[in-house]
């Protein structure tokens, strides 16, 4: 008898925790939906892009949601995550994985018993939070592939293999959100062996990229504005990651291919940055701070893609870790001086689009003012925005730093 009560004490026991978890979920669902909509949505976007892909993007998952679950559960897996990262619940953290988990099942009904999966935007729409949440998130980096080529799938259908017509700010979002998502991932960690071979489509990334030079939805906006996700020329994310791809392998290099990617690299330069020098003019007045955010957020790139380049040049491919650069070089005093003016913005901490760059940055410095600054920047971000890949970028560099002692 006593067994039987025991036995039937533990079942209610189980019962109990299992309800009590459910009314739990139940009452707290419409604040991490709150959270979404009052501050997650908003650092999924570029800061300084053109609010009419805010509100494009927005009504569109305000018209979805109502009937399609796994946008529900992405969008609540992707808040709650948030929320961990934000108060540092681990119940929140259990709640994120309840409703990825749930994103995930109800991803199979509809993959199932859609027959026009390019036409479903509410299925697109979940498969970009899915990897969305891959990068923002602490736990699901490593699923971004599989989400990004099912989102390289239907965005071929659509749009490569069709004549739909097409929404200029939904779609332009969609293509930068994919193409981001692919260098991000393609990209990787510098202290990582470098395999693109199941997260670069090349063939995808020129169809898009032509597509995209073909759109401007605002063409009478400043530079940057026009653009939700990348913010910067596309073509520098594909030169970086071409120098990526070339430093782990140096066989498929040669002086041929190095001499146009310093020539290529040199006509972003004279596009973008100003003639380098101390004699650099200071900040247009004119400019306002998105065009200038926009620009410094490029020559970024470009610099890092030209101190990566001068190092293959010389040689220097004992690892594919960034090796330490002249600190009195005029593309380390460009780039410390761009991060200087930006300590206190949180316009540029939230332009998500420079987190490689200024991780990359981090591996030339070596004297301690200088890892402060890339340090104190990286902070910021994470700070303003709570994203997981920061932490993974700060790790990266942490280690790098220690073992070359240095940094503090």
């Amino acid at each position: 008898m006593e067994e039987q009560l025991s036995s039937e004490g533990a079942r209610i026991s189980s019962m109990s925790v299992s309800v009590a978890h459910e009314a739990l979920t139940r009452d707290i669902t419409p604040l991490i939906f709150k959270h979404f909509v009052d501050k997650y949505y908003n650092l999924i976007l570029l800061p300084n892009c053109h609010p009419e892909y805010y509100w494009t993007f927005f009504h569109e998952l305000e018209r979805l949601l109502p009937d399609c679950r796994s946008l529900q559960y992405t969008v609540l897996a992707n808040a709650a995550s948030h929320l961990h990262s934000t108060i540092e619940s681990s119940q929140m953290q259990e709640l994120s994985l309840t409703y990825y988990l749930q994103a995930l099942q109800a991803l199979q009904g509809l993959l199932g018993s859609t027959p026009q999966l390019e036409n479903n935007n509410g299925l697109l729409i979940s498969i970009i939070l899915l990897y969305t949440l891959g990068s923002t998130s602490q736990g699901t980096y490593s699923d971004i592939p599989g989400h990004m080529k099912a989102a390289v799938k239907i965005v071929t259908l659509r749009h490569f293999k069709s004549h739909a017509v097409m929404t200029q700010p939904f779609e332009r979002l969609v293509l930068e959100s994919v193409l981001f998502s692919m260098f991000m991932v393609s990209m990787g960690l510098w202290s990582d062996q470098f395999n693109s071979d199941n997260t670069f489509d090349l063939n995808f990334w020129l169809h898009a990229e032509q597509l995209l030079n073909r759109m401007n939805a605002f063409p009478d906006s400043s530079p940057g504005v026009g653009s939700p996700v990348i913010g910067v020329p596309v073509g520098l994310l594909k030169l970086l990651l071409l120098i990526r791809q070339l430093r782990y392998d140096p066989s498929v290099t040669s002086a041929h291919l190095l001499s146009d990617l310093k020539s290529e690299i040199s006509t972003w330069k004279s596009s973008i940055i100003c003639t380098p020098g101390p004699d650099c003019p200071e900040d247009d007045e004119s400019e306002d701070l998105r065009s200038r955010i926009t620009r410094d957020a490029a020559s970024l790139f470009i610099i890092t893609a030209s101190i990566l380049t001068e190092q293959m040049i010389a040689g220097e491919l004992k690892t594919t870790i960034p090796l330490v650069h002249d600190s009195g070089s005029w593309e380390l005093r460009r780039a410390t001086s761009i991060l200087r003016k930006y300590q206190d913005s949180e316009t540029w901490s939230r332009f998500f689009t420079s987190n490689v760059p200024v991780y990359t940055i981090g591996f030339f410095v070596v004297d301690n003012e200088d890892i402060k600054l890339v340090r104190q920047d990286l902070q910021r971000r994470w700070d303003f925005t709570k994203f997981g890949h920061i932490l993974l970028c700060r790790s990266d560099l942490e280690a790098t730093w220690a073992r070359r002692g240095c940094g503090g």
